[in-house]
């Protein structure tokens, strides 16, 4: 007896699931993290201020004439708006007939569309040393361009840290719990209050093998 399989069979109904699956990462820790601002120019300025060194040594005499210092003007900081974008042409027969996945395809794609401009934001932020320029195109100055205490390793330079220039990259090295925690400390010395560590997926699986990583962990959450 003969039996009819589906491999003979004609007319087997396809199965296409109704989802579409992203494979690559969309998270933006530095951009999301970062406070967003409405403003009516190319480059936007704010001020910043530096307080007095603290003494350990200050202390007068009862009805002492005070010691009149010069006040510490602001510094003045600025950086121009960089135009980002995405385009993407959709037929209007693609838009209209029925596909797996989703409905409209011109939404799709604006999503889509939005997830990798969040993300191209995220790598200009974060990844690229670049300085802030007016020429067109505009370029806003990276995030280590406003940085200018830590360690960048022989050879390395910070930036003037007014956003004008870029950091000069070290040699390499392993990355080490002493590195974090310095660095941790440099950024409290400027007045900074540490919250978030962002690191590359490489530093990442780095980080998790730090012999101490569960030391430093714990001493973070306190």
């Amino acid at each position: 007896m003969s039996t009819f399989t589906t491999s003979s069979a004609v007319g087997e109904r396809e199965q296409l699931a109704d989802v579409i699956y992203r494979i690559d990462p969309d998270e933006t820790p530095i951009f999301s993290a970062l406070k967003k601002e409405t403003s009516n120019g190319i480059f936007v300025e704010w001020q910043v201020q530096e307080l007095a060194a603290a003494s350990a040594t200050n202390y007068v005499n009862e009805g002492a004439d005070a010691s009149i210092a010069a006040p510490t003007a602001t510094s003045r900081l600025g950086n121009y708006h960089q135009i980002s974008a995405k385009a993407v042409a959709v037929s209007k027969t693609l838009d209209a007939v029925e596909k797996a996945g989703r409905d409209r395809e011109v939404a799709y794609q604006k999503v889509l569309k939005s997830l990798e401009l969040r993300r191209d934001i995220e790598k200009a932020i974060g990844d690229t040393d670049v300085a802030r320029s007016s020429s067109d195109p505009r370029k806003s100055a990276s995030l280590s361009c406003w940085i200018t205490n830590g360690s960048v390793g022989a050879s390395g330079a910070f930036a003037t840290g007014d956003g004008t220039d870029a950091v000069t990259g070290g040699t390499d090295r392993a990355l080490t719990l002493a590195l974090i925690e310095d660095g941790m400390q440099d950024a409290w010395t400027d007045g900074g209050n540490p919250k978030l560590m962002v690191a590359s997926a490489t530093n990442r699986a780095n980080f998790s093998d730090l012999s101490a990583s569960g030391t430093w962990s714990a001493t973070m959450s306190t």
